[in-house]
Formats: structure tokens, sequence, C-alpha cells
């Protein structure tokens, strides 16, 4: 019975571990309340895709505010939250030459997707850029 306890102590250790880990990775910033914002979509030479003021709700997440309102969006996972890489008929190629950047009012942001803060009159730029 001494011997069984350990490896049931490291089991649940792990098993804990394991669900925080996911619920970080899923854990992604939500409006706090209703709004509207911008989002533009930028080609590599700068000419507009795609632009559209949004409304969102309290609880909505840029993520779902993109794949609601935008054609052809394809996120993968990453351990930083979605990663975004596919809108409008762009997607980003294999090598990672090209990719989309998100710009908050004309700032490039330093945090990804699921971590911008969502608030009222924000423009969202996603500017396809070159890796090189």
């Amino acid at each position: 019975m001494q011997q069984k306890l350990p490896k049931i102590l490291y089991f649940i250790i792990a098993l804990i571990i394991m669900i925080g880990s996911i619920l970080v990775i899923n854990n992604q910033e939500s409006a706090t309340s209703n709004g509207q914002l911008t989002i533009e979509i930028l080609a590599i030479d700068d000419t507009v895709i795609s632009s559209k003021s949004v409304n969102f709700f309290k609880g909505d997440t840029l993520k779902q505010i993109i794949e609601d309102n935008f054609d052809d969006v394809l996120f993968e996972s990453s351990s930083f939250g979605p990663y975004l890489t596919g809108i409008e008929g762009y997607v980003t190629p294999s090598d990672f030459s090209t990719y989309i950047s998100i710009y908050i009012d004309g700032v490039y942001s330093t945090v990804g997707i699921g971590q911008i803060d969502i608030r009222d009159n924000i423009t969202i730029t996603l500017k396809v850029e070159s890796n090189q």
C-alpha cells in the first residue's frame, strides 16, 4: 500500500498540472461591456482587403468576433493562444514567409488575439507582413 500511495499522488499532481495548463492555454480575454470596433485587413502592399465596423457584446472574444464577421477564417492553436493563419482569402504559407500581424489603433500588438483587451471604438488591423 505504501508503494502505491506515491504513484497515486504523482498521478493526481500531474493531472492537476495538465488541467491547469489547458485552462491557461484556452483562456482568452473577453469583452467586459457592449461596444463597437473596427477590424481592417491589409494586404502586404497595404491595400485594404476588408474593413468592417463590428458590434460586440459582453463576453465576446476577438476570435469569435473575427470568425463571425469574416470569410475563410483559419486559426491554429498554440501555447500562446489562438494564432490566425487565414482570413478573407489569405492563408499563411507553410514556410511562414508571410504572416498576419496585429495592430491596435496603429500600434503593433505585443500580445496575441486571445489576449487583446476588447474596448469600444478601437481599431484592430490584421496586416499581412513579410518575415524577410
